[in-house]
C-alpha cells in the first residue's frame, strides 16, 4: 500500500507508533504488577485478619476455662469453709447449749415423736425409718424444737 505521505514523515510516525507500543506494554507490565502486589497483599491481610480473628477466640476461650478454673476453685474454698464453720459450730457450747446431749435438732425432734410413740429410740428397729422420713414441715419441726429448749 503506497502512502502519500513524504518518507520521513513515515519514518517519524512509524518511529511514533513503536514507542506508542511499547509505552502501552510498559503501562500494561506496570499495572499487572500493580495488580499481582496488590492481589498479595489483600491475601495477606486476609491471612492476618483470619488469624488475627483466631488468636482473639483462642484468647476468649482460655479466659473462659480460667474463669471456670477460678470459680470452681472459689467453690471448692467456700464449701471448706462452710464444712469448718459447721464443725466448729458442732463444737461450739453456745450453739450446743439447748440441744440433749449436742445432737441435731433433726435427732432430737426424731427421738421425741419416737419417745412420744412410746418407743426407745435406741432399741426400736425401725430407728432408720424415724430418722429418714419427714413428718411436718420445718416451721412445726421448729415450734416444737423451741418447746424443749431449756431457756
Amino acid at each position: 500500500m503506497e502512502s502519500s505521505l513524504p518518507s520521513n514523515v513515515v519514518a517519524q510516525l512509524t518511529r511514533q507508533m513503536s514507542f506508542l507500543k511499547l509505552r502501552m506494554q510498559a503501562n500494561k507490565a506496570m499495572k499487572d504488577v500493580a495488580h499481582a502486589a496488590e492481589k498479595e497483599a489483600k491475601a495477606a491481610a486476609k491471612l492476618a485478619d483470619k488469624q488475627a480473628r483466631e488468636a482473639a477466640k483462642k484468647a476468649a476461650k482460655q479466659a473462659k476455662e480460667a474463669a471456670r478454673k477460678a470459680a470452681k476453685e472459689a467453690k471448692a474454698a467456700a464449701d471448706k469453709a462452710k464444712k469448718e464453720a459447721a464443725a466448729i459450730a458442732r463444737e461450739d457450747e453456745r450453739y450446743n447449749e439447748w440441744l440433749f446431749h449436742k445432737e441435731t435438732p433433726t435427732a432430737i425432734y426424731n427421738k421425741l415423736w419416737l419417745l412420744k410413740l412410746g418407743k426407745d429410740a435406741k432399741k426400736s428397729p425401725n430407728f432408720d425409718y424415724f430418722t429418714n422420713t419427714p413428718r411436718f414441715t420445718r416451721r412445726a419441726i421448729h415450734k416444737r424444737l423451741m418447746m424443749c429448749r431449756p431457756f
